[in-house]
């Protein structure tokens, strides 16, 4: 009985937080500009990851680990389970404004530094290489091509950073 006295409880606390977003202009004002802000990083990230698979100066890292490591497609097991928990993840990052602040600017910063990097260190995919596809990201961000140049640094693996560094349960 205690547990459930406890959750209500708490959820009871968290839907206040969101009623005093709404009441405080101010903190609602910044929390928008948070969430535009991140939805335009995302735009801009989409852009630039079509811009990086068309340029031409990458280089072809010499990697001895790849080399000795028999190549297999595990694009459906590796996006199950990174869209699981991200889907899992999300309402528990979005379960205050201000967590929902911290995840926008998470996002944000590391959308920017992703493509920071990438600019920085332009890389071509090794010869034989098998693309992970993501069908939904290829479908809503991509126009449904294929990118393989992401090397440095895949938006997947550091989506899921990203998610343990923000959780705490």
């Amino acid at each position: 009985m205690y547990f459930w006295r406890v959750r209500k409880s708490s959820f009871l606390k968290k839907s206040l937080q969101w009623a005093s977003l709404i009441q405080n202009k101010r903190y609602l004002g910044i929390w928008i500009v948070s969430l535009i802000t991140t939805l335009t990083v995302l735009v801009i990230v989409g852009l630039y990851l079509c811009y990086n698979e068309s340029r031409v100066s990458g280089i072809v890292l010499d990697d001895f680990v790849l080399d000795r490591i028999l190549p297999r497609d595990v694009s459906t097991i590796l996006f199950s389970i990174t869209w699981i928990c991200i889907l899992g993840g999300l309402p528990i990052l979005l379960r205050t404004p201000e967590r929902a602040m911290r995840v926008f600017w998470g996002i944000s910063v590391m959308g920017l530094t992703r493509c920071i990097v990438m600019y920085l260190v332009p890389l071509e995919p090794p010869i034989g290489i098998i693309p992970l596809r993501d069908p939904f990201v290829e479908g809503v961000f991509y126009d449904n091509k294929v990118l393989v140049k992401d090397l440095f640094f895949s938006g997947h693996t550091s989506n899921m950073v990203l998610l343990t560094l923000l959780m705490d349960i």
